[in-house]
């Protein structure tokens, strides 16, 4: 049994229970029935719990502030926060979510209509979504390598295939190279016999120079 007594001038009024474990509820009610209640612990667990039974247990819980709803807890449990959160920590004036600690993420994640990372059991996954290029960068700024819609890929500094690259060409390849098609390698210097060019074309009876 609950009831009411005058508490203290700390405490005005206090819900107090008969029970020596849990067990210690203000229930809402109307002509339909029990509404919800704000309650203390049960048998097994000494929670406090916050109730909506309303609408055939369909409605929400509301947390407000400042005249406005900040938190909203539907009934299927979908939370929706109007302001900023902090996790681990406290929130940030420039970030809506700041995690203050290590992530993690059994699914995928989308950024808009941007761009998606995800994974399977042997991938890692990141792409840009359709018309969206997949901009990479490093040392605060973007463009070290785009991988354009289409699949062309650009790379603004040098590249090193199967080692590390060199300080003097744009491509460094350690090992052995193979072309499938005709290549064109081309000199765009500009002194007077910086302009020469070597074609290496794909069957022996095509012209080269």
């Amino acid at each position: 049994t609950s009831y009411f007594n005058s508490g203290s001038n700390s405490s005005p009024v206090t819900l107090r229970t008969s029970a020596t474990t849990g067990g210690n509820y203000l229930p809402f009610t109307n002509t339909n029935g029990q509404l919800g209640y704000v309650g203390w612990g049960s048998s097994g667990n000494n929670d406090l719990y916050l109730v909506n039974q309303g609408g055939s247990n369909t409605g929400a819980i509301r947390l407000y502030a400042g005249s406005s709803t900040k938190v909203l807890v539907a009934s299927d449990g979908d939370t929706d926060i109007t302001g900023r959160l902090g996790v681990g920590g406290n929130h940030s004036n420039v970030y809506k979510l700041l995690v203050n600690g290590s992530s993690r993420f059994d699914d995928s994640m989308y950024f808009s209509s941007v761009g998606q990372i995800t994974w399977s059991a042997s991938e890692f996954k990141l792409r840009g979504e359709s018309g969206k290029a997949l901009n990479l960068g490093a040392g605060g700024s973007f463009g070290h390598v785009v991988i354009n819609s289409d699949g062309d890929t650009d790379i603004a500094q040098r590249l090193g295939v199967g080692g590390v690259h060199s300080g003097s060409y744009g491509l460094y390849v350690h090992g052995t190279s193979r072309f499938i098609n005709a290549g064109l390698f081309q000199n765009n210097g500009s002194g007077a016999n910086d302009h020469s060019e070597l074609n290496i074309f794909k069957n022996t009876g095509d012209n080269n120079s």
